[in-house]
Order: C-alpha cells, then structure tokens, then sequence
C-alpha cells in the first residue's frame, strides 16, 4: 500500500488592514494600485475588474470595460486576474478598513512584496497578516 502524496500548488496571503489613513472613492484608483502590488509581487496581470456601489452595469474607465455590482454601501471590490491566480481588495470606507487576498501559484510571485506595496498606499494604523501554502493531496486509487 502505497502513501498519498501532497502537492504544494499555491501561496495564499490575507491581510487586513484598519484605521487606513488613504482610502479612494474610484474603482480606477484601486484598481490602478492593485495592478502596482501584482506587479511589484512580480506577477503577471491578465485582466482586472472593479465592483463599485453607484455605477451602472458596463461602466468604463480607461477605455477598459468592467463589471460592477451594487453594494449599500460606498465599497468598492477589485479582482485582479494573474497567471499565477488572482489579487482581490475589498474595501469598507466607512470603517477605514480594507482586507486583501492573494493567491499565486508557481515561485515567481512574492506575495509579501504586493502586502508591502499595498500598506505604503493605504497607510493602515493596523496590519494583520496570514500566510499559508495551498495543498493537494492525491491519493493512491
């Protein structure tokens, strides 16, 4: 009987970062800083998209179209699409506070370097951090 083996197939970073001193009002400003963290990460951007309360189906900034979708409140969501996988910003203004995810495959990306690239922007008073490796195991059939 053979063991299962286990596959590391991905980096995963969480970060939350309160009492932030710079929060934007537009998708295009978070969107243009969480396309800046997955380069300084050293990841490779396919498509971002930004979900912003107030904006109509299909909006654009930039000439690049983009979905949204209608919070109650004034948050504002961006999901980069990386090679390696993705980046997403979720934002709450009206707590100052912002909560990011990324997951990259591969050993190219840094995912330390885009936290690091984001807290400059942002200014948080806080920074709570959570890494770990994604995991697959495969079982014998």
């Amino acid at each position: 009987m053979s063991e299962e083996e286990v596959l590391h197939v991905g980096k995963e970073t969480l970060a939350e970062f309160s009492g932030c001193r710079r929060i934007f009002k537009t998708a295009g400003t978070y969107r243009k800083h969480a396309v800046a963290a997955a380069k300084a990460a050293g990841a490779t951007v396919k498509n971002a998209a930004a979900f912003h309360s107030g904006i109509g189906p299909g909006f654009r900034e930039n000439g690049r179209q983009s979905i949204s979708h209608t919070f109650s409140r004034a948050a504002i969501t961006i999901v980069v699409v990386l090679a390696e996988s993705h980046i997403a910003i979720h934002t709450w203004p009206e707590f100052k506070f912002v909560a990011v995810d990324i997951f990259t495959c591969g050993e190219k990306a840094i995912n330390k370097k885009a936290i690091e690239y984001l807290k400059k922007i942002f200014q948080p008073k806080e920074v709570k951090t959570e890494s770990f490796r994604r995991r697959v195991r495969i079982f014998p059939d």
